[in-house]
């Protein structure tokens, strides 16, 4: 079901860009949108590709990565992040994607009068005649391939940097079990400090219990040692000290809300 999902948000996500990207680029040279201005159709098209992809990236990227091409399903089975089976149904998912949104794109435009798909196309490349330069096949071939080339090196880069780096090693003596890698920090002996700094490596608690023990945390980590010592001997386990016994020593401070023993 989760590989399903994938496949689905690939689809969706091919079909979305074709349904936009390529709805601005038929407008913009198909039908005289951009005013007989190449530059201006360039940069629209442009814009239109790059902010759809933009929203795709956010919106469908956690799910599936969104690839919503199959250059960059390509890149990222051979370096290894995408296995064959999954790489072939995202590649099967793109197709059917880009098949449905040019079928839509195309059925949408075919109601206008002024459509002909014969001369107004639907925003595809060419080269020769086709191209406003007139450049070869060769020519197209290779601008093709260095421009996807870019395209899946930056995909690529952005994929890796994503992956959580796991921490190996063996922990260090002073640091937390619950937080393996951050060293805790040291307290400071001394009446002045902040009662409610919180510890670096040490878990939030939320709620009234959890500022009680955010209290007590600060109150003991203010005390000296010879006041660690003093209600050491007293007994006091955060909370006011009690009678425990026959000759037992009655303490009345409570050093978990700030009282301190005196040495």
């Amino acid at each position: 079901m989760p590989m399903m999902r994938k496949f689905l948000t690939e689809l969706l996500g091919t079909a979305l860009l074709v349904f936009f990207g390529v709805g601005v680029a038929t407008l913009m040279f198909g039908f005289k949108f951009d005013g007989g201005s190449v530059a201006a159709g360039v940069v629209a098209t442009a814009l239109a590709f790059g902010l759809v992809l933009l929203a795709l990236a956010y919106a469908l990227g956690p799910i599936s990565g969104c690839h919503v091409n199959p250059a960059v399903t390509m890149g990222a089975l051979l370096a290894g992040r995408l296995p064959l089976v999954e790489a072939v149904g995202y590649w099967v998912a793109q197709f059917v994607g880009g098949i449905l949104g040019a079928l839509v794109l195309w059925g949408m435009f075919n109601t206008s009068p002024l459509y002909s798909t014969s001369k107004t196309g639907l925003g595809t490349n060419g080269y020769g005649v086709a191209s406003d330069i007139h450049i070869g096949v060769g020519g197209a071939f290779l601008a093709e391939v260095v421009l996807t080339a870019l395209f899946v090196g930056e995909r690529g880069d952005r994929g890796d940097s994503d992956r959580p780096v796991p921490h190996r090693g063996p922990p260090d003596r002073d640091t937390d079990h619950r937080d393996v890698g951050e060293p805790r920090a040291q307290p400071r002996p001394g009446r002045h400090c902040r009662r409610n700094r919180a510890e670096p490596g040490v878990a939030v608690h939320r709620g009234p219990a959890g500022r009680r023990h955010r209290r007590r945390r600060a109150a003991l980590a203010c005390l000296s040692p010879a006041q660690t010592r003093a209600r050491a001997r007293i007994g006091c386990t955060g909370r006011r000290a009690t009678n425990r016994g026959p000759g037992s020593v009655v303490a009345g401070t409570d050093v978990a809300r700030g009282s301190h023993v005196s040495d």
